[in-house]
């Protein structure tokens, strides 16, 4: 897991490896035996890390816990590898700031226990993360701290790695000359090795510098070497990353059919993986090959979906990219205004990923470190001339020396014994002061402690006498359930109703945050719900979205601030039995006749976003017998399950069809078990709020 390359981005990006593991793995069996025949928690540790590197364990939770109780052992080289497998994994999963926290903490820790090999795997997969971020100016810095301590340690299978790195930099630079002798210093000591996973990438990447000097029969060579060389290594993201290459080579060519056929091949797989820079890349190549073919509606979808994901993860040059095809394709359907708005957003992430500076600043650090290596080969050699001219008199030295040392270091034991003797008297005495002290300050610190968790408390009755009532749901959906789960003592989620003028309102929403801060959020918004209802009179539950919005706009949002929320107000009209609801983001779904259906929702917020839209007003015929679930987000957000993943929406649609026949208590008593034994051990990630009701 260790292992970590950065890629061209020309065609394609990051790359790694998510296994589970194997079961005919005889290494892992062995090491599973001894962890289940060891009493001794250390090796057990051990066993544990041994384990998770050889079966490529891809869980933040798993690595999370061998990283405690190293600490708590105070085996700071495991705590280290710990430290830096979550930042790898974090970083994979899109969350960047916490991925380069882990790797500084890995970093401090192998630092201090002089760990070379550790170090040098920090500095590269820092590097990565600050190339793929454009701050090219870390990354090259970063990379040949890397290497440097690698030709030190003559630590040759991991030099591949720095000299693919590096190389890819001066490729982004403009650099091909330099690129192309890297890659090839690299594709050597991996053939040395037989790494196939690690060949792939200096393959795919000379592929690339091909592509883009237009020899594509070149250009299909490599891909297909490097294809080939990560179907060996069952290199899932490789494989993904190789199709895309070889899709762009038709598009290139011009046959649209073979472009898209390898271009979703790579989707399906980089989907599958959740390499998140890797689909934000291929939908948007999809998109541009629509774009070609004039489908408008396809090509705008594909390069949507390319934008968020780039912005998701934060990564330069795929945002970069994405706003140039989203500006070409308003420019071709005559939308001028926002063309011109997304082609400057392109040209100022364009600026900021490449500039001459940026590659005169790599050049230098070049020459800086050819100049380093030169003079440490001189001084080495000056320093063994005066080793060797030094020996002799060291040696005529040692014998008198050695006598003199015998007497003094009697004379020191006394002394030190006698000091000895005082200090620990004196220690015993302050350990006692301390003593007193702490447990005064802990006795400080737990009444504070209790005063903070009373006032949540308190809040939370404050919060819950705000939700619909008990009385109120029984009297007005004879059949219906409530399952309500804050992530913390308070929530972001709530769900809350209303009765006017003969009509039944009920909504289920997710403020922005959570705990105190989305708490507070709630309040605010079932404060603008009932006004719209109980003193403007509004209705229609559009029209109360549309009210809410602009008192949250006006209220909170006046610096640029997009809080407010996502939900579903339903309206049961009971004079003549008609159900209308509106829906921001989260959509309601409905079983009826043995069908499910994902009923349709706006894709916006209550509250400042992108669009705003009135609402939509939608209408539901015929809901004799049928049930209707509303829910937020949180549910289907958990990670859990084997590979420590998001449950997904798609699941949760499947859970609530297959319980949809079973009584509304026993439906809401399966979903709660269900999530529970779906989150295991992992925390509680955000408020669930679900609601179902038979009409």
């Amino acid at each position: 897991m260790k292992k970590q390359l950065c890629f061209l981005t020309l065609i394609i990006l990051l790359l790694s490896n998510d296994y589970s593991y194997s079961q005919n793995d005889p290494i892992l069996d062995s090491l599973q035996i001894l962890l289940r025949n060891s009493k001794n928690d250390t090796v057990k540790l051990r066993l544990r890390h041994q384990i998770g590197e050889q079966a490529m364990i891809f869980r933040p939770g798993y690595w999370d816990s061998i990283r405690i109780d190293a600490k708590k052992f105070g085996i700071k080289k495991t705590e280290g590898d710990a430290l830096n497998n979550l930042g790898y994994i974090y970083q994979h999963l899109g969350d960047i700031d916490r991925s380069l926290q882990y790797h500084k903490q890995s970093l401090i820790l192998l630092m201090e226990i002089g760990d070379k090999p550790g170090i040098a795997q920090s500095y590269n997969n820092m590097g990565t993360i600050y190339k793929e971020q454009g701050n090219t100016l870390l990354a090259v810095d970063y990379f040949h701290r890397s290497l440097k301590i690698r030709e030190e340690t003559h630590d040759e299978e991991q030099m591949a790695t720095a000299l693919n790195n590096l190389a890819i930099v001066y490729e982004d630079q403009g650099d091909t000359a330099k690129a192309l002798e890297y890659f090839k210093k690299s594709i050597s000591y991996y053939e040395k090795f037989g790494d196939m996973e690690g060949l792939g990438y200096p393959l795919s990447n000379i592929g690339i510098i091909e592509f883009a000097r237009g020899n594509l029969d070149k250009a299909r060579e490599y891909y297909d070497k490097s294809l080939a060389a990560r179907l060996k290594a069952d290199d899932k993201r490789g494989i993904g990353h190789c199709y895309n290459n070889i899709g762009a080579i038709y598009n290139k060519q011009g046959d649209h059919q073979k472009t898209l056929e390898y271009y979703n091949k790579s989707l399906e797989i980089l989907r599958l993986i959740g390499d998140k820079q890797g689909v934000s890349f291929t939908t948007r190549n999809i998109g541009e090959c629509y774009k070609n073919l004039k489908k408008y509606d396809l090509a705008f979808k594909y390069a949507e979906e390319a934008l968020s994901t780039a912005k998701e993860i934060g990564y330069v040059e795929s945002i970069e990219r994405a706003e140039e095809l989203l500006s070409d394709l308003y420019r071709a359907t005559g939308q001028f205004e926002k063309a011109y708005l997304h082609y400057r957003q392109y040209v100022i992430y364009k600026d900021s990923a490449v500039n001459e500076g940026t590659r005169k600043a790599a050049l230098k650090k070049q020459l800086q470190y050819d100049f380093e290596k030169k003079e440490t080969l001189l001084k080495a050699e000056q320093e063994q001339r005066e080793i060797l001219s030094l020996a002799k008199l060291k040696q005529q030295k040692i014998i008198t020396w050695f006598c003199i040392a015998g007497g003094v270091l009697v004379l020191i034991m006394l002394i030190l014994a006698f000091r000895g003797y005082r200090l620990k008297k004196k220690a015993n005495l302050d350990l006692s002061e301390k003593n007193i002290e702490i447990e005064t300050q802990k006795h400080i610190v737990e009444e504070k402690n209790k005063e903070i968790v009373d006032s949540i408390n308190y809040a939370q009755r404050i919060q819950h006498a705000l939700l619909a009532g008990k009385s109120s749901l029984d009297r007005n959906l004879p059949e219906h359930f409530v399952l309500f789960k804050p992530k913390d003592i308070v929530s972001g989620d709530f769900y809350w109703a209303a009765e006017k003028n003969g009509c039944f309102y009920l909504a289920v929403c997710d403020s922005t945050g959570h705990g105190v801060p989305g708490a507070f959020m709630s309040l605010l918004n079932i404060s603008y719900l009932n006004e719209a209802i109980t003193e403007r009179n509004i209705s229609q539950p559009h029209l109360i979205f549309n009210h809410v919005r602009d008192r949250l706009i006006e209220s909170i949002s006046s610096d640029g601030a997009k809080d407010g929320m996502d939900g579903i107000l339903l309206c049961l009209d009971k004079t003549n039995g008609k159900v209308s609801y509106a829906a921001a983001h989260n959509a309601p779904v409905l079983v009826q006749n043995g069908n499910l259906t994902k009923l349709e929702c706006d894709k916006m917020p209550v509250g400042l976003g992108e669009r705003k839209d009135s609402f939509q007003l939608y209408h539901l015929n015929e809901m004799s017998g049928s049930t209707i679930y509303l829910s937020t987000d949180g549910y289907a957000d958990q990670f859990g399950g084997s590979k420590g993943k998001k449950l997904k929406s798609k699941h949760l649609q499947e859970k609530l069809f297959e319980i949809s026949g079973l009584d509304m208590n026993e439906q809401q008593r399966v979903l709660d078990a269900y999530i529970e034994e779906w989150r295991g051990d992992l925390a509680q990630v955000d408020d669930i709020c679900i609601i179902g009701i038979r009409l």
